[in-house]
């Protein structure tokens, strides 16, 4: 059996995370920002800032992150 495998390179889009420099073409994941008034267009051909409501900021983590738990109601087994 005999597989031919063709690889063609041809002007290939090189990705980055996007973060506050407005790139297109970016990875927007996680934590990964676009602009100030830029949101992720997340398509086939490509991740891209484009104009639109910004994605939000993550806020420093602070005390009032996380909900108290009661120690009555931690299971200590």
């Amino acid at each position: 059996v005999f597989v031919a495998v063709c690889i063609c390179v041809s002007q290939a889009v090189s990705y980055t995370d996007c973060t506050e420099s407005d790139q297109n073409y970016c990875l927007c994941e996680n934590g990964n920002l676009c602009g100030e008034g830029k949101k992720c267009q997340l398509n086939d051909s490509g991740n891209k800032c484009v104009v639109g409501k910004g994605t939000p900021k993550r806020q420093t983590p602070g005390p009032n992150d996380f909900d108290e738990i009661p120690i009555g109601d931690i299971d200590m087994k």
